[in-house]
């Protein structure tokens, strides 16, 4: 997926994507992913996410990234949030977006060597590894690994549905693939598998869907 497919998106108001509530799954999970990794979390392919309002309500201190400057401008103006700006020579890669325990970057999740490498105690993915192609999904899960400090943690949300039947984004990441892009260098857990197929709008009416999964992982790395 290309800056351009995505910005179009957002210009069009595309933006299923985006919820209007926290994710039920964060929600559940904060406690136990708090107390096991820290309260410095990192939220790639944001988005203008409700969980940002969430995480900082919880007390952490959140690193977010997002390349369509509109979504973070977005996403502070929805929540009256006041902000400061960096520029992007001051912020090392990218405009950066400052309030109280959160620094908001725009800049692409996928570059290497960015300013919030071993920044953060573990990270959130709800939409991010499965809003990629294939090629992509390999490019992004090591600059994850590469930029989580050791014994960091990671909330993943994926989708697994019959590719042939629909197609993405969100794409179809079945859990074999999560275990080939992560499996060498962190430890996995499927923690719980949803079935989707009645209440998603993606998989519902589409008569050639036969499954469609939300599995949701939590990583170690080791």
């Amino acid at each position: 997926m290309e800056y351009s497919f995505w910005k179009s998106r957002w210009d069009a108001r595309q933006i299923g994507f985006h919820q209007a509530k926290p994710n039920a799954h964060l929600q559940k999970n904060i406690e136990r992913l708090k107390e096991r990794f820290g309260n410095r979390v990192f939220v790639p392919l944001a988005g203008k996410t409700k969980d940002i309002v969430f995480l900082l309500n919880q007390q952490c201190k959140v690193i977010a990234v997002e390349f369509v400057q509109d979504a973070i401008l977005e996403f502070f103006q929805e929540n009256d949030i006041p902000y400061s700006v960096t520029p992007e020579s001051q912020a090392g890669t990218g405009v950066c977006y400052e309030a109280k325990n959160l620094k908001f970057y725009a800049a692409d999740a996928l570059q290497d060597s960015p300013p919030w490498a071993n920044q953060f105690d573990w990270v959130f993915d709800r939409a991010a590894l499965v809003a990629l192609d294939a090629k992509r999904r390999k490019q992004y899960a090591k600059r994850i690994t590469q930029a989580t400090r050791a014994g960091g943690g990671q909330l993943l949300i994926a989708f697994h549905y019959n590719p042939e039947a629909m197609q993405g984004p969100p794409f179809s990441v079945s859990n074999e693939e999560v275990q080939k892009l992560y499996g060498e260098d962190w430890e996995i857990s499927l923690v719980e598998s949803v079935n989707l197929m009645e209440k998603s709008p993606f998989a519902k009416g589409n008569p050639n869907a036969k499954v469609f999964e939300e599995n949701v992982f939590i990583l170690k790395k080791q």
